[in-house]
């Protein structure tokens, strides 16, 4: 809990220190619009499959054992990464008209064409973090709770 805790406030200080050293322009705002949107993405991923997953996890493990149930949640990895690398395809492919409706309406032609090419830049740690997604709900499963939070906190 406590580094989650340091993670929450390293957060917020990556952002006073990018206000700080940057100031606020086009390409701060399309750096943080991007970064919140990915963030966001492997957030709702993460807590619509860990209700779920965690529960079938902890019985793979009693049926299977610890092997077979790390396959099981190989598998699980696999589709999650799949599943975000298909949702990245998706935005890949439509960011120019993604962007400017839905997650940067407030910004000029400028700078949401660099929020999107910013976009298209990210887009492949969409696969990366559909397979972390559910490493850390396994770590959970298996009673290790600091690796995770270490690297909630290493991110910052």
């Amino acid at each position: 809990m406590t580094l989650f805790l340091a993670a929450k406030v390293l957060g917020f200080v990556e952002k006073q220190v990018l206000a700080y050293r940057f100031g606020t322009s086009v390409d701060v705002d399309s750096f943080l619009i991007v970064l919140g949107f990915l963030i966001a993405l492997y957030d709702v991923l993460r807590n619509v499959a860990g209700p779920a997953f965690l529960p079938v996890f902890l019985g793979a493990i009693e049926e299977r054992g610890r092997d077979g149930a790390l396959v099981f949640a190989g598998g699980i990895a696999c589709a999650c990464a799949a599943l975000m690398g298909a949702v990245g395809v998706l935005v890949y492919g439509g960011a120019s008209a993604f962007v400017a409706p839905a997650l940067a309406p407030g910004l000029g032609p400028e700078g949401q064409e660099l929020t999107a090419r910013l976009l298209r830049l990210v887009i492949p740690t969409l696969l990366p973090l559909g397979g972390a997604a559910i490493t850390y709900l396994v770590f959970n499963g298996f009673g290790r709770f600091f690796v995770p939070a270490f690297g909630e906190l290493s991110f910052k």
